[in-house]
């Protein structure tokens, strides 16, 4: 799991990064770490990048809608009110992201508002992030 993440409590943001072939079943460990950090706080907002990444090929509307299992669902309750947005690196990443969005807010009761973003510029701005707030992406060695 080639996975960094950087708290910014100055923004409510928890900013998460993916490189390389991410696992099928590797969120749930990530969101796990997080919720354990000391510097996290209940509602943060989250910004997820997967620019570097290579998607597991079985995720999808149906992964996501029906092979969720509880214990991610409840994990997502743990995070509390907050946004959560998704960078794509491309369009087969952007519709992966949209599914995932669309079928959490199908089937979960969490109060969590999701959306993919084309660019970080766009993530930002609907995260209420500045526009001169620099957030630094970990580079993948050092991940």
């Amino acid at each position: 799991m080639a996975f960094k993440y950087k708290i910014y409590t100055d923004i409510n943001l928890v900013a998460m990064y993916n490189f390389g072939q991410m696992e099928l079943r590797e969120g749930k460990l990530q969101i796990e770490e997080i919720l354990a950090d000391p510097a996290y706080q209940v509602g943060m907002n989250f910004l997820r990048d997967t620019t570097a990444a290579k998607l597991p090929p079985e995720w999808g509307f149906d992964f996501f809608h029906n092979q969720t299992p509880p214990q991610i669902r409840a994990l997502w309750q743990q995070l509390g009110e907050c946004k959560l947005a998704w960078v794509a690196k491309d369009s087969s990443h952007y519709k992966i992201a949209h599914q995932a969005m669309i079928s959490n807010r199908l089937s979960s009761t969490d109060k969590i508002d999701r959306q993919p973003f084309s660019t970080l510029e766009e993530a930002k701005s609907w995260l209420g992030i500045p526009d001169d707030y620099e957030i630094i992406a970990p580079s993948p060695d050092t991940a």
